[in-house]
């Protein structure tokens, strides 16, 4: 048995095998009204909230049903109905007094509508709680996520929500999906359970703790800049995350839009007052805060503000500007203080000089600028960062409009060209490490390592909570995993990764599945045509240095003879030579460039160039800092040289023994 709503949207109790019955209202005469519908209005005032059953064993199921007025508070109507949908009675229920009704909830989607109008996403959430309990309340928040990936990105949207309106996540998200590739909403009161929705609880004038404690939880190492706007920010249609990372410029550490000393002009400023008293008050028992005074660290003539609704933090700079920003936020000194001088401080420290561009800001005092004629395209036309604010909770048909035309400009700019995706297939010990690296050290290239391998550290620290969640998502849908992660391109022209044989030949075969059947992804082949030194750095990898690899600065292990097992070098020989043709035929269908390792991998080689070339990006100066380990001589590794000799003499493998300069 439970409470659901008939396709006419009538509130029914279903028995199973077909069975229906009404809920019926007594109180009406007319035969239409006497159904309660989801749109029901009682008395004009009352709607119907939901209800739920509550069914134990040898005990008759209790049924009730919760209607609300707006004018009743956090006090519902509690009716109780009998299992044929007939009224039984009632009684007023004050929420918060007592524990919430057990029992299967059916909550009223309409409800939730009309409540929209006059309670905020907090008060609705606390409604359910108190009402259904904690799971509807949750289910409630959980609907506002907008279906996006978790992953790790260059550059990162934050919206930091000051007041509860968590249902702007999901306009939010499909307003700026587009233009970055990671989104993120921090709120004051619940949030989704999902990896981009956080919350801390600091309302509307502490909302530098909002952004404190998102960076604190944060790995900077996975993120080269973040943008931080408030809900009722609109971005220009220009700015996405290429350009976002254009406007930082090297060695930037964030942007703000003016340099301005905190006594500079602040009498004039709004939260003049209220900023003066959380500086200067800390311990007065009606203003302060409970400190002495501020930390040493933040002296008062270092002091600045402006509105910190929008501005942009480079992730080498994060680390110092959330510690920086902590003693602000604990002392309670107000945000559009806190957050600026954070951010300036914490750039001069570092010499990381703040990149000032414009924002346009709609002052209460001047009207409904949106009205102005002009006023939409002169902002559309500007370089300005953003427009505030933009009330879009309930937005007006002004800002309606605006979204409207926003959303077209956005549109109608030059899409950019699709990203090459690539793929490095090869087997261990080819110089694929220094390839990938020369790769990734292109302004323009995205390479990762081997995502399906054992780790995947070019997407999340090791011991991270967002590596552990990448590797259940790779084991789930590694086709998904593919589109998702691995080729999530960011502002990158080519982005790709590094893959061996054996790793989707054996251990991935749903992967190459998905990689031969898109052949618009580019095949770079890289080989290794003297398979004895390749298995001699195999084994020594394997059994005496346990790296292969070391700083150009650094000086080579010394590493001794060894005796090499002939019988298994020779079945490597093999066995690689199958997989080399294998992989040729695999991929014959698709753009593929093969390149070996003895055709020097130099920075910027010959052999770098034409990879370039092939993934469609301007050759640029490319470096690595490493360098191998072992000599090129087989003879300063073998030990039984001799029998080795004596093995490969007369085959193909022969000429590899002295193959060297």
């Amino acid at each position: 048995m439970r409470l659901s709503f008939d396709d006419a949207g009538h509130l029914v109790i279903d028995h199973g095998h077909g069975r229906l019955a009404r809920v019926t209202n007594p109180f009406v005469t007319t035969e239409a009204d006497r159904l309660i519908h989801a749109d029901s209005l009682l008395g004009g005032v009352y709607r119907l909230a939901g209800g739920r059953i509550q069914a134990e064993a040898d005990v008759a199921p209790r049924i009730s049903i919760d209607f609300h007025a707006p004018n009743q508070g956090w006090v519902v109507h509690r009716w109780d109905i009998d299992p044929d949908g007939g009224y039984i009675g009632q009684q007023p229920v004050e929420l918060g007094t007592t524990p919430p009704a057990v029992g299967t909830p059916l909550v009223n989607g309409r409800f939730l509508d009309a409540m929209r109008q006059s309670f905020n996403d907090q008060r609705l959430y606390d409604f359910l709680r108190l009402t259904f309990g904690r799971d509807a309340a949750v289910a409630f928040i959980d609907a506002m996520a907008a279906d996006h990936a978790a992953g790790p990105a260059e550059c990162r949207l934050v919206v930091i929500f000051n007041h509860h309106y968590a249902r702007n996540c999901r306009p939010l998200h499909d307003l700026y999906r587009r233009r970055f590739p990671a989104i993120d909403f921090v709120l004051p009161g619940p949030a989704p359970r999902h990896p981009n929705y956080h919350s801390f609880p600091f309302g509307s004038y502490q909302f530098h703790g909002l952004v404190h404690g998102y960076l604190a939880a944060r790995d900077h190492r996975e993120c080269r800049a973040y943008l931080f706007i408030h809900d009722d920010v609109l971005l220009h249609p220009s700015l996405t995350a290429a350009r976002l990372l254009e406007l930082l410029g090297p060695g930037h550490g964030g942007i703000f839009h003016r340099r301005t000393p905190l006594t500079a002009g602040k009498s004039q400023w709004l939260w003049a007052p209220r900023i003066d008293r959380s500086i200067r008050e800390q311990a007065d028992p009606l203003y302060g805060n409970g400190f002495e005074g501020l930390t040493p660290a933040v002296p008062l003539r270092r002091l600045f503000n402006g509105a910190s609704d929008c501005f942009a933090l480079a992730g080498g700079l994060a680390d110092e500007f959330t510690a920086t920003l902590a003693p602000l936020v604990a002392a309670n000194v107000f945000p559009e203080t806190a957050i600026p001088t954070a951010l300036f401080q914490a750039a001069d420290r570092r010499g990381m000089p703040i990149a000032i561009h414009p924002i346009t800001m709609m002052r209460p005092a001047a009207g409904n600028r949106l009205e102005e004629p002009g006023f939409v395209d002169r902002f559309l036309a500007s370089d300005s960062l953003c427009l505030h604010p933009v009330k879009m909770a309930r937005p007006q048909p002004a800002v309606t409009r605006l979204l409207e035309a926003v959303e077209r400009q956005a549109e109608d700019r030059a899409a950019p060209t699709p990203a090459t995706r690539f793929c490095i297939v090869t087997t261990g010990r080819t110089g694929s490490t220094r390839l990938r690296l020369l790769l990734d050290s292109h302004p323009r290239i995205r390479c990762h390592g081997e995502l399906f391998g054992e780790n995947l550290t070019t997407l999340a620290a090791a011991d991270s909570e967002m590596h552990r969640q990448l590797v259940a998502e790779r084991a789930a849908d590694p086709a998904a995993f593919l589109t998702r992660r691995a080729f999530a391109a960011a502002d990158a022209s080519a982005v790709g990764f590094k893959i061996l044989y054996g790793q989707f030949l054996t251990r991935w075969p749903g992967l190459l599945e998905a990689l031969r059947s898109d052949r618009d992804v580019r095949i770079i082949h890289l080989v290794r045509r003297n398979g004895i030194k390749r298995f001699l750095s195999e084994y020594f990898v394997g059994t005496v240095t346990h790296r292969h690899l070391c700083q150009q600065d650094e000086t080579p292990p010394a590493v001794a003879p060894v005796t090499i097992p002939v019988a298994a070098l020779l079945a490597d020989l093999e066995q690689v030579g199958r997989h080399v043709a294998l992989i040729r035929d695999l991929f014959r269908d698709h753009p593929c460039h093969e390149v070996a390792y003895e055709d020097s991998l130099d920075d910027n080689g010959p052999a770098m160039q034409g990879v370039q070339a092939f993934l469609g990006v301007p050759p640029a100066p490319l470096s690595v800092p490493i360098r191998k380990i072992l000599p090129d001589d087989p003879r300063q590794l073998i030990a039984n040289f001799d029998e080795v000799a004596a093995a490969v003499r007369g085959t193909p493998f022969e000429p590899m023994l002295t193959d060297h300069p």
